[in-house]
Order: C-alpha cells, then structure tokens, then sequence
C-alpha cells in the first residue's frame, strides 16, 4: 500500500493518475498537504524477506538472501534501461560513477553465481541495499524510500543454529548502510514480529521510531475497528454475519482500540460474496509458520501444559512482558515467560483488559479462529510432524513386535514424563478415559497407515477392545501379528502389577484374540496390558501363535 501512494511513475513523474485512482475516495485524500508532497512523489525499493531463511548451512542462509537481492537488482537495472531520459540525466557514458554504479549493481544481480565465495557474497551484501538504492537515487534524482517487509525472518530462522552470530554480522551492516548514514534515503519502513531496536542490528540508529501495536497513537493502524467492520458489512449486504465475525475474528485488544484480524475479515468478506454458505475459517493463522513456536514448545511440553489448559478453558494467564526480547534469547534460554511473550506479539494471544491492572499483565486467546490454531500447535506436539514425538515413538511397533514388556514399559514413562501434565489426569471421570485418549493419541500416529487397521474401542469377542491393531510383516508371505491393547487405572502406585494382569485376564475373558483372529489371517496375537497410576505405567504383555 505505501509502495502504491509514494511510488512515482518512472516514464513520466508527472503523472500520477494510477496512484490518484487509488486512493481518491480514501480518507486520506482530504489531507492535500501530505497528498502533495507524498504521492507519487518517490522512488521506492520493496524487499520482503519472507522465505529467507536456512536451518542448514550459513552457505545456504547467504545464498538465499543473496536470491532476494538479485531479484532486486535485476529490477531496478530493468527501471534504468527503460528511463533512458533519468539516466542521461546523471549517468553520462563518460562519467566513472557511472561505470561504478554498473559493476555494484551487476554484482549483485550475479551474486549467488559461481565467481564469488561465500565472504564475497557477504562482501556484497553488506553494501547491497546501500548501492541500490544510490543507483536509482542518481538515476531519477530524489532520493529514495526504502520498504522491508518482515525484516526479522532471517534472525528468526537460525537463531538457533551456530552459524546466527555470522549472519547477523552480515544482516545488520546490511540495513544499517542502508537505513542509518545513507544521503540517498529519504526514509526507511521496516515490518517485522520482534522490534528492531530489540535485535540489536543497528548501533546508534539516527531519528529512530519503534512502533508497535499497543501504541495508543497507531494502534488502529494494525487492524479493523469495530466500526469499519460494521461498515465493511453493510457495504456487501452481509449485516446479518456479524455475530460470526466477532465470534471467529474479533478480541484483540491494541492500546485503547478494540481490534479485528483484517486478513481473516477481508478473506471471509470475499468467500461469502462468492458463497453465502461458506462456513468461517481460520485465514490469517494458515498463513504464518509456526517453526519458532513448535520448536520453543517441544523442548518440555509439561512446563506449558498448565497455562496451555487454562487458555483452551477460557481463562487468562499471568505474563511479564518483555521489552528486550530477541530470536537469540527466545532460543537459548528455557524461561516459559519468553514463550508466551512470543505467542503475544505474533498474535495468537492478547492483553486480558479486565484483569490487567498497574503492572500485571493477563493474556488470553483472542477468538475462535486463534483457538483452533493452538489446538492444532497442541496436537502437532503429538504427532510424527514433530520428529522429536517421531523419534520418541518409532521403536514402540518393533518393541511390542518383540514382546519386550520391559523396553514397553521404559518408553511409555518417558512419554508420560515427557508430555503428560498431572492436572490431565485430575478429572473427576473414569481415569481409564484419560490413558486411553493419550495411547489413542500415540498409536494412531505410530500406525498411520491403513494396512495397520487400527481401531479405538472396536468390538472384538464378548466385549471392546479398548485399542487393536495389526502389525504386518516385511515379508509378504508371512502372517501378520494381531495386538490388543487393554487399559486399567491404578488407585495407588502398589496396585499397577495386580491392575496390568487384570487386563491381560480381560483380554482372555471377554476372548478379544478369538474376536481379533477372527477378522484377520493372523499367526500371532499380542496381547497387551497396561496400567497407570498418575505418571507411572506398568506392562504385561502375552504372546501366543495361532
């Protein structure tokens, strides 16, 4: 948007009929003073760094931002080849500044080609901003308004890798040449989750302004007001919808302004024009990465559990916001704080302003869309996505395949240590409920696949059997082992062994193997009990060929 009001056109700098068409019958049209001395009035270079980034190599970092520069390059020497008029009127053929601006500029355009090594890619970097926007200063005379979209990706991205530092390094002397002593800027806009000053990129920054979304001046700026929603609906007949977009994208709470997500509501405006039927959906939250987030998360789910329980119950929790917060930080240290700070000001909670007071800061889950978002950030820790969860869970098919009750047993208190809080075993209802969702939860990740035909409570003999499935073999010419998983909850840690053969016992009781061999050509049952006492598990496991 700010690229379309200041951006001048470079065929013709005196005409702005395409940015006047633009914004004509906005609000900001009333202001003439700031119209005529902004519209279509500069030069502009637009770099988003979405998608920069590299967990592998600080090669492989280099060489992707170097991609964005490139791109960059190549179209501000498109701009200069069709402005033969700008360029004759600074560029003259036997101007050395001109053969200089023409190797930077071809430098970085060719900068991930084979002639550079990596310190040359950096070499270029640092200056890269710098040298184009001084190309396109002196080709149309202004100076030039510099636009960085989502600056703080690349920090982000590697933060925890050992290559961050020399990124950095190379990161910041980038925009600081460009942003901080540069003659040919005339002003800079950087967009990104973390504030700038806060990375430490830049040292003594000159006439530096750090906003962010609980700026009571700007605060309107980073969404919809209630009012132009309203407006919003009544300009598509859509009045009606209103309960749902205030149910699914309302609830931020930005200084003293009330506050939607404008990409779920503009996004949902659009699916009902097109389908009055269409049912809400969580746009803005599919659009974003969840790395930082999902990798700060799985380090110790157990120390989020609490709070994450209380935000999906609807409650708020208790955060010191933090003003010096930096992707470095967030990665190396394990103070819970900085992770709700960073699910704050990425949007997936807000201020609580009923019970925030003085200096104590309450946060809560804004609306339905978010709230589905953390369920699924939840259920992701639980799942073959998160490798960690995969690499945890991946020998429980060979273990049970072997009957190792023993090694069984060690995996499963792992889990449970690992990713099981104590207060979701605190329900008032039968305990068994509570074990059979985490193993159901586990097993139907570990037995993704159809041929394993696995089954939560599937009635098998004289009864339900509380988990079945089959593990077939490599070789296809042999039978296929049948398990049947059988669950009891223990009242106290001594009664787990009597509990576990009680369940092996129920297997034969209810005949579950009869009902199991029945179903399937199987040449082995594997018979399965489990019993729990809070974060304790005991297992009996039972093999018998067919």
């Amino acid at each position: 948007m700010i690229e379309n009001f200041v951006g001048m056109n470079y065929k013709n700098p005196r005409n702005k009929s395409k940015s006047i068409s633009l914004f004509k019958d906005l609000e900001i049209y009333k202001d003439q003073e700031f119209i005529q001395k902004y519209l279509g009035e500069f030069p502009v270079i637009s770099l988003s760094l979405k998608g920069v980034s590299s967990l592998d190599s600080i090669d492989e970092a280099i060489f992707n931002l170097g991609e964005k520069l490139s791109h960059l390059a190549e179209c501000i020497e498109d701009l200069i080849s069709n402005n033969k008029r700008g360029i004759l009127k600074y560029f003259r053929a036997l101007d050395p500044r001109f053969s200089f601006a023409k190797i930077r500029l071809n430098q970085i355009k060719c900068i991930n080609t084979r002639y550079y090594t990596l310190n040359d890619k950096i070499a270029i970097i640092k200056n890269a901003l710098y040298n184009i926007s001084m190309v396109l200063s002196r080709t149309v005379g202004r100076k030039v308004i510099i636009l960085v979209d989502e600056y703080d990706v690349p920090l982000a991205k590697t933060a925890s890798t050992d290559f961050y530092i020399k990124l950095k390094d190379a990161y910041s002397e980038m925009l600081s040449n460009a942003l901080k002593t540069n003659r040919f800027l005339e002003v800079g806009i950087l967009t990104g989750c973390l504030q700038v000053a806060k990375e430490s990129i830049f040292t003594g920054f000159n006439n530096f302004q750090s906003i962010d979304f609980n700026d009571p001046v700007f605060s309107s700026f980073f969404g919809f007001t209630e009012d132009e929603v309203l407006k919003m609906l009544k300009f598509y007949n859509l009045e009606d919808k209103y309960d749902v977009f205030k149910q699914w994208y309302d609830g931020y709470n930005f200084g003293h302004d009330h506050i939607f997500c404008p990409w779920d509501v503009i996004k949902y405006i659009r699916a009902l024009t097109a389908d009055i039927n269409t049912k809400p959906e969580p746009y803005w939250v599919n659009t974003g990465s969840l790395d930082l987030l999902q990798d700060i998360y799985k380090r110790d789910p157990v120390a989020y559990a609490e709070d994450f329980q209380k935000l999906i119950d609807g409650q708020s929790i208790e955060v010191t916001i933090e003003k010096n917060l930096n992707y470095q930080l967030l990665c190396s240290n394990e103070d819970e704080n900085y992770f709700w700070n960073l699910m704050y000001i990425t949007g997936y909670l807000t201020i609580d302003t009923e019970l925030s007071k003085d200096d104590k800061t309450f946060l809560k889950i804004p609306n339905r869309s978010v709230h589905g978002a953390i369920l699924n950030l939840l259920k992701w820790c639980f799942s073959n996505k998160n490798l960690d969860f995969k690499s945890k869970t991946s020998p429980i098919l060979k273990i049970i395949s072997q009957g190792d009750d023993k090694a069984l047993q060690a995996t499963l208190n792992n889990l449970m240590l690992r990713y099981v809080n104590t207060r979701d075993i605190s329900s008032d209802g039968p305990k068994e409920y509570f074990y059979q969702g985490f193993l159901d939860g586990l097993f139907s990740q570990v037995c993704d696949s159809k041929q394993y035909y696995y089954k939560s409570n599937l009635s098998l003999g004289d009864g339900f059997a509380d988990i079945s499935f089959i593990i077939p073999q490599e070789d296809i010419s042999k039978q296929s082992s049948g398990v049947i998983i059988e669950i009891k909850a223990a009242k106290d840690i001594r009664e787990l062994e009597v509990q576990a053969e009680a369940a092996l016992s129920q297997i034969h009781a209810k005949n579950y193997d009869k009902g199991q061999e029945d179903f399937f050509d199987l040449s082995e049952i594997i018979a399965v009990g489990l019993a729990f006492y809070k974060k304790k598990c005991l297992v009996k496991i039972e093999k018998f060929k067919l």
